[in-house]
């Protein structure tokens, strides 16, 4: 299937808007940029499949170091959802947050009040929870509070942050491959 791009990138995958450091970052730089999404080519697994991405703030009050983990949005002020993440990784089991963008370089840094890529749509890799017994292929995820994919399908009431797309098996602590395909919905009750 042909992917059209939508937008130009305001700044690369695996990069911070400010990379490079020439901006005095704080709370309400580059506010406009927050939230916007945008439609890019899969480069990271070679799909050529479309990939959703959203600029978000790094609203932790530190900087971030970069793990194959799910983002918790920030609820301290109005609109925070979906323009800021609160908490990273996420810390609340089953709620709602974004897989950070996986064109990022595990232990770089991301400094506070900067803008960097989460994923909302496509695929992206995320570390798996320490036990995974209970990982199926297609199955819907949703995250622990450590935020990785907890072992298991998403419950009642857990946020589906999208489906784990097949695989001859899974490591525990290991990326795993998500189609994420978040429209923040909750799992539905079971039965």
């Amino acid at each position: 299937m042909p992917v059209c791009i939508k937008n130009t990138l305001p700044f690369e995958r695996g990069d911070t808007f400010n990379d490079g450091s020439w901006l005095t970052l704080d709370d309400t730089v580059i506010k406009s940029l927050e939230g916007h999404t945008f439609w890019v080519e899969d480069t990271v697994h070679n799909t050529g499949m479309p990939v959703g991405l959203i600029a978000v703030k790094n609203d932790t009050g530190a900087a971030i170091t970069v793990a194959r983990k799910f983002c918790k949005f920030s609820n301290t002020d109005a609109y925070d959802l979906p323009r800021r993440i609160g908490t990273f990784p996420n810390n609340t089991a089953g709620g709602l947050c974004l897989a950070l963008d996986d064109a990022y370089t595990v232990g770089d840094s991301i400094p506070d009040d900067d803008i960097f890529w989460c994923v909302f749509y496509g695929v992206v890799d995320v570390l798996t929870a320490a036990t995974v017994a209970s990982l199926a292929s297609n199955m819907n995820v949703a995250s622990t509070n450590a935020g990785v994919i907890k072992d298991g399908a998403a419950a009642a009431g857990e946020t589906v942050l999208g489906t784990l797309v097949p695989a001859d098996s899974w490591s525990a602590a290991t990326a795993a491959t998500v189609f994420m395909d978040v429209s923040f919905r909750g799992a539905e009750a079971a039965g």
